[in-house]
């Protein structure tokens, strides 16, 4: 039988099943199981496109696996691995690469010959460092780094063609200038970090369209920020911010601007400006005084929680 798919999840597998021709193989999918080893016969799957075992009890991957060159799908997550080896970079043809919820302290700088990788998920692992090389994923559309003990990233990390990026609950301290200049970017979340600010070259994120910063050290943003002319939310509750830019008015398209749990005394009157605003939350900002023309938004049908 050509083109086989064989998919057993949650059976409470206690083994890796027997599979008699591998040859045929193209899916195999047996997630949610108590299996703990794959076998060396994996190899012979030559022809494997997808290979899935997410949420096991895996501790380590057997060389084999990195021999399966045809693999576009890799979802070894929610296992205990506490190693991925460099030979990741054997799998030219990967798309999917979901190594989340393991127990890895690297990535290997290998992972940058997967160059057709579009979604890259790493999350919930104790990674602390990333190599340089992670920026060489030029068709990389997704990532998401979050839950791991990353602190910095390298100076040199922008992406082609990033559209999404995800690091929160990671102890950041700063981004690089590098990061904004990832001119696809449409969304990024960077919850419950340590940030103290927002490089300058945020302005030039102008498709940026979504950008969650809750839980920050964040006193002030730069007045590029009003250069992401897509911007339609923006998350800045609790951080320690005591002023906004007026060039805040600028963002045209924004419809959320959530400020809760801030330190500010005044806003700036340009927000006015934003004819598209449809949420202001200014609740428990105890130092603010409540100016008078945030009655206009209300008229306009804007919601103000104060």
């Amino acid at each position: 039988m050509n083109n086989r798919i064989i998919s057993i999840n949650n059976e409470k597998l206690d083994s890796f099943p027997v599979i008699e021709d591998y040859a045929s193989l193209r899916e195999l999918s047996l997630n949610g199981n108590r299996i703990s080893a794959i076998p060396h016969s994996i190899g012979s799957a030559a022809e494997l496109k997808k290979f899935s075992v997410f949420d096991n009890q895996i501790a380590e991957i057997v060389p084999e696996i990195w021999s399966l060159t045809q693999l576009e799908d890799l979802n070894v997550s929610k296992n205990q691995l506490e190693a991925v080896s460099s030979e990741i970079g054997n799998l030219t043809k990967l798309k999917i690469i979901d190594i989340a919820h393991n127990r890895l302290s690297e990535m290997p700088g290998s992972i940058a010959h997967c160059g057709d990788v579009e979604f890259l998920y790493a999350s919930n692992n104790k990674v602390a460092a990333l190599p340089g090389s992670l920026k060489q994923l030029d068709k990389l559309l997704y990532l998401n780094l979050s839950d791991n003990p990353l602190t910095a990233l390298p100076d040199d990390f922008s992406f082609e063609s990033l559209v999404e990026f995800r690091l929160y609950n990671s102890g950041l301290v700063a981004l690089p200038d590098s990061f904004f200049l990832s001119r696809t970017l449409k969304e990024v979340y960077l919850q419950n970090n340590r940030l103290t600010e927002l490089p300058k070259t945020i302005g030039r994120s102008t498709k940026l369209r979504k950008l969650f910063l809750e839980g920050n050290q964040i006193t002030a943003l730069p007045d590029e920020i009003g250069g992401c002319a897509s911007l339609e939310e923006l998350d800045l509750r609790n951080n320690p911010i005591e002023q906004l830019p007026d060039s805040i008015g600028e963002l045209k398209q924004l419809r959320l601007l959530d400020l809760r749990k801030n330190r500010l005394e005044t806003l700036p009157e340009s927000i006015l400006s934003l004819e598209n605003l449809c949420k202001l939350d200014l609740r428990w900002s105890e130092r603010l005084q409540e100016p008078e023309w945030l009655d206009e938004l209300r008229a306009r049908g804007c919601l103000v929680y104060c």
